[in-house]
Order: C-alpha cells, then sequence, then structure tokens
C-alpha cells in the first residue's frame, strides 16, 4: 500500500481505527503505541504535508489544530483521508476523533527491496552492533531473521513481543548485552564480583577439599530442575560448592549473585537506582543475552519476610517467562 500526495491508503486507515477502538485486551496503548505505515519509497508530497498536519497535532486546543489541519485544500484531503475511512471500522469520528489518529499514525518511507537500499544497509549494521561475532555475514543472517519473524507475525497474530523475540534470538546467536539493559547488567556483574570475591573456596592454609561427588550430586539437581535449594549447618562451605561448581562445570554461563541485604535494595523499586539498577530485576534478568544464566541467592535463610516474598515472586516470574527454555 502506498499514499499518493494528497491521501493514506484507505484500506490502511480503516484497520487503524478498528485497531483504535478494539476492546480489551488491545495490544495498543492510547498515548503511547504508534500506528504506523511503512512506504517502499517516500512520496515527497505527501510527505511535506503529513509532517505539517503531525506538527498541528498535539496540544489540547482542538479547535486549532483542526483549523490548521484544514487551512488549504491539500491539508483537508489527507485529513479526511483519515477520517473518512472510519465509517467502514462502524464507527463515527469527529475532528476531535481524527485529530488524536493522526497525533497516533506515523509514516515511515523506506527503502527495502530496492537496489543499494540504504536502509537495509544501515539494518544490518545495526544487527552487527547486537553480536559478539559483529561479521557481516552473522548480521545479514540475524536481519534475515527479523525480517522473517516479522513476516510470520504479520502473517499472524500481528504482534510481535520484543522480549519473546529476544529470548529466541538468544538460543540462536552468541549476542551482546540487550542494549536498553546493558548498564544494568554491568552493576549486576559487578556486584556479583564483589559477592563472589567474599566466598572463599579454600583453607587459610591454601588448601581445598576434593568435593567432586558433591558437585556431581549438585550437578544432577541443577539440570533436573529450574530451582534448586542446597541447605545444611552454617560454615560447612555451601556457597563455596555452589561458587566451585558454577564456574568448573558452566564457565561461560551468566551468574547473578546477590546476598540478603543487595538483593533486599535490589528488590526494592525507590532503592534500587541507588544500586545503579534502573529497570525491575525481573526484566534485567530476562534480557539475559545468554542461554546459560544462574541467580544464585546465599543465605537465603536470612532474608527478611518481604523480600523473602519477593524473591519466591521472581523466581516465579521468571520461570513463567522462560517456559520453553526450561
Amino acid at each position: 500500500m502506498q499514499v499518493t500526495a494528497s491521501r493514506l491508503p484507505a484500506d490502511f486507515v480503516t484497520r487503524c481505527w478498528k485497531q483504535w477502538t478494539q476492546a480489551n485486551p488491545n495490544p495498543m496503548q492510547r498515548g503511547k503505541d504508534r500506528l504506523m505505515l511503512v512506504t517502499r519509497g517516500r512520496n515527497n508530497a505527501f510527505m511535506a504535508t503529513w509532517s505539517e498536519l503531525k506538527d498541528a497535532a498535539p496540544g489540547a486546543d482542538i479547535a486549532l489544530a483542526v483549523g490548521r489541519m484544514t487551512a488549504t485544500a491539500k491539508h483537508r484531503k489527507i485529513f479526511e483521508s483519515v477520517k473518512a475511512p472510519a465509517r467502514d471500522a462502524g464507527i463515527e469520528a469527529t475532528d476531535r476523533d481524527a485529530v488524536a489518529m493522526i497525533n497516533s499514525m506515523e509514516v515511515m518511507p523506506l527503502d527495502f527491496q530496492i537496489a543499494g537500499s540504504e536502509h537495509e544497509k544501515a539494518a544490518i549494521a545495526q544487527s552487527r552492533k547486537l553480536l559478539v561475532d559483529g561479521s557481516l555475514k552473522e548480521g545479514k543472517r540475524l536481519w534475515s531473521e527479523l525480517v522473517a519473524q516479522a513476516k510470520n507475525v504479520r502473517l499472524g497474530s500481528g504482534t510481535l513481543d520484543i522480549p519473546d523475540l529476544w529470548r529466541q534470538l538468544r538460543r540462536k546467536y552468541p549476542l551482546k548485552h540487550h542494549p536498553d539493559y546493558e548498564a544494568s547488567w554491568q552493576k549486576l556483574c559487578a556486584l556479583t564480583h564483589d559477592y563472589k570475591g567474599t566466598v572463599e573456596t579454600a583453607l587459610p592454609s591454601g588448601l581445598s577439599l576434593d568435593r567432586k561427588g558433591e558437585i556431581d550430586e549438585l550437578l544432577k539437581r541443577i539440570t533436573s530442575d529450574t530451582v534448586c535449594i542446597v541447605f545444611g549447618e552454617s560454615g560447612i562451605g555451601k556457597s563455596a560448592l555452589v561458587k566451585t561448581m558454577l564456574d568448573e562445570r558452566f564457565p561461560k554461563a551468566a551468574q547473578v549473585w546477590f546476598g540478603p541485604t543487595t538483593l533486599d535494595l535490589a528488590l526494592n523499586e525507590t532503592a534500587r537506582t541507588n544500586l545503579g539498577i534502573n529497570q525491575p530485576l525481573v526484566d534485567i534478568l530476562d534480557a539475559t543475552a545468554r542461554t546459560d544464566n544462574f541467580l544464585v541467592i546465599d543465605a537465603a535463610e536470612r532474608l527478611a519476610h518481604e523480600c523473602a516474598l519477593k524473591s519466591k515472586a521472581l523466581i516465579e516470574s521468571l520461570k513463567q517467562r522462560n517456559a520453553s527454555e526450561a
């Protein structure tokens, strides 16, 4: 579907109105999400007028916005091309509705599938930035994967869940940290490094115990279930056992360690930013770039009651989000 100098395609606008008025659960959040038409190539005449309509849309003065949007014949034609298709969706749209719709719509001209596409080159370059490898070959492969995912969604549900897409991609590609969560992950890695530094795996004399049997048993437990509890008397080396097992058997896995105090802060929405954790902990952990991941809650018996409840909810949420990877 392409725009002309004076209108948007009616079929697209009708579907926008249907999406706009869909009863809950509606994946679109008015005032936050946008409805976008991607065109193959750029219609300069349309884009110039459309830009002027978009500039007039924001603000509380609807009468002023409508006046600007219908000031000339070319503006009125595009305005009506947005308002009129509402009838085909069974909606009697007012001028106020049309202004709100224009404010929520975007038109994005792209040159994909055109020889020498600059947008495709830019997309592949962005794909390379997500990869540990970063090669042109792998960047092209990732971009092809994203195009295929979008195609499947367009022919199916129409909604692409980004966290779910990320979970699929990390099973196929060695990824860098998700850009939105990179700073928080770096902080978690630093906190983990500091905490693990307090867990001694050898006696003061430098001698260490042969715990291969215990490590093998623990390995069986963690590979058979997503949650494992290690318990015993204080001071017998539970933390050291877990640390040794993870470092020896899963050297490339992501580890996040928390003690009671730090975990309490990390799960507190008002306090976590003081740690440098910028998003809810469950979202950060879910956005891991690795396929093997371990969350270690050390000294869990010392968790305050409220923190214990939050920790349980965190674990359950992670299990549900990643059920397909369990």
